[in-house]
C-alpha cells in the first residue's frame, strides 16, 4: 500500500501558503503539460524552491504539516448518506475555529481527505 498524493490544484496551493517540506515527488511544467514524477529512490528535495516545478507530497504529509506548522486538524470521519449508504465527511478545526464541520458525503476517506487539506489551506492567511 502506498499513501495518496494530493491532486495539482492542492499542490498548488500548498505551495502558495508555503509548504516547504522536503517530498520525492513534484509536477513539472514542461510544454504546457503537467507530469508527476514519483521516483522510487531516497531524494528528497523542497521542489516549491523552483519556480516551474511543484512539489506533490502525500496526503498524510500535508495534513501532517498542517498540524506542526498552523495548528490546522483535519480529520476525515466516516457518516451514512442519506440514501443509507456509508461515506465520508471531514471536521477541521485549530485555536480559533473550535468545530468547522463539513457533512458533505465523499465516496471514498481520501477524497474527504483531499476536500479538507484545500479547506484547510484556503484558511491559511499569507
Amino acid at each position: 500500500m502506498k499513501d495518496e498524493l494530493v491532486t495539482f490544484e492542492t499542490a498548488k496551493l500548498a505551495k502558495e501558503k508555503g509548504f516547504n517540506w522536503l517530498c520525492n515527488n513534484y509536477n513539472d511544467k514542461r510544454d504546457g503539460d503537467y507530469f508527476c514524477n514519483e521516483t522510487t529512490s531516497l531524494f528528497y528535495k523542497n521542489y516549491n524552491e523552483i519556480a516551474a516545478a511543484v512539489s506533490l507530497p502525500s496526503q498524510s504529509l500535508l495534513q501532517r504539516w498542517l498540524r506542526e506548522v498552523y495548528k490546522i486538524y483535519c480529520d476525515p470521519f466516516h457518516t451514512f448518506a442519506p440514501d443509507g449508504y456509508l461515506r465520508f465527511g471531514y471536521m477541521l478545526f485549530n485555536n480559533s475555529i473550535q468545530d468547522m464541520s463539513h457533512h458533505n458525503c465523499y465516496p471514498t476517506y481520501e477524497e474527504a481527505l483531499e476536500e479538507g487539506l484545500q479547506e484547510s489551506l484556503k484558511l491559511i492567511k499569507n
